[in-house]
């Protein structure tokens, strides 16, 4: 904490001046829905549950250069996780650095075959992590939130992982129950075509390019010593706390929030698709605007009504789950 800020009356920030907490207050009488009345399940899909074997990633997946470059499939299931620390290759040789690059292969599939199992233990909504097209395997770090990842569908085939997204959704309602997405708008993966910063893609990312047409949707830098920079022009970029596979998102441009909540954007193609809410995290650093934009978003393409959920116990203090807030409607 910075000392001269203890001690006194608090007061609003756009940015921590410090870093340290948030109190996330809203409107009065605004109708947070479904995070009030519903019992959650955290749903991370890699960890959950092996449907599909044959979407399972494999050791010559691609991942980041500055990550050991490719995936570490871990078998058999119940193995328990990898220490990735000490991240030293001699200390560790293994499993060092393996932060996020360990895959046990759960997907899609999984979740359906265990909806009646969650049903029964009286879940009433599935909040899961990203499931959007990412290398990790916690999908924090979107390539595209359009795409959902091949590994928790049919790979090859984006259509039938689109079917099969919609096969969970309509049992997860057939049995009452939500399914939740969630959605970063703060920042993308440093392999996202938008930034391309290994030019695996042929979009032109703004880390290849001046001219690229995403090159202020970033901060970049002059390089500091020159000829140290990463990116063209000689230049270094912010990623989300320091993350260099995060590059952060400049979520008050025109163009981010159109990617995001204009009538082809990813809040109103998943909202207009059926059986489907969705929540967007990590918005301690993403601006006022994308908070802003993201409500009539919702409501044009899925008006909030009075959830289906079961009540919680009596004396029982809900809160919501999500880190801002959800976009909710009753499934039809």
């Amino acid at each position: 904490m910075t000392p001269p800020l203890d001690g006194g009356w608090g007061q609003p920030y756009n940015s921590s001046p410090d870093v340290s907490w948030n109190i996330y207050v809203y409107e009065p009488g605004f109708d947070t829905g479904l995070g009030q009345e519903c019992d959650h399940l955290p749903g991370f899909p890699d960890r959950f549950r092996n449907g599909d074997a044959s979407n399972d990633p494999t050791a010559v997946d691609w991942f980041y250069p500055q990550e050991r470059g490719h995936r570490f499939p871990i078998t058999p299931w119940n193995t328990i996780v990898p220490d990735p620390e000490p991240n030293d290759p001699t200390a560790n040789p293994g499993w060092y650095g393996t932060y996020s690059s360990t895959s046990y292969g759960g997907d899609l599939q999984g979740l359906i075959s265990k909806l009646g199992y969650l049903q029964n233990l009286g879940v009433t909504t599935v909040y899961l992590n990203p499931i959007f097209d990412s290398p990790s395997n916690h999908k924090y770090d979107g390539r595209s939130y359009l795409r959902i990842d091949p590994t928790m569908g049919v790979l090859g085939d984006d259509t039938a992982t689109l079917a099969l997204f919609e096969q969970l959704t309509t049992q997860a309602h057939n049995r009452d129950m939500y399914i939740v997405l969630d959605g970063v708008p703060n920042h993308v993966s440093s392999d996202s075509p938008f930034f391309d910063r290994f030019g695996r893609h042929p979009e032109v990312g703004a880390c290849e390019d001046l001219n690229s047409p995403y090159r202020t949707w970033f901060f970049f830098q002059p390089a500091n010593p020159p000829g140290s920079g990463v990116c063209a022009g000689d230049t270094n970029y912010t990623g989300w706390f320091g993350v260099q596979t995060l590059p952060q998102i400049n979520t008050a441009h025109p163009d981010v929030l159109n990617y995001w909540f204009g009538p082809n954007g990813v809040a109103t193609y998943w909202l207009a698709r059926k059986r489907t809410v969705g929540a967007l995290t990590w918005c301690p650093t993403s601006s006022a605007s994308t908070r802003r934009s993201s409500r009539p978003s919702a409501r044009s393409s899925r008006p909030a009504t009075p959830t289906r959920c079961s009540s919680p116990k009596p004396g029982a203090k809900m809160t919501p789950s999500s880190a801002c807030w959800v976009m909710s409607s009753t499934p039809p």
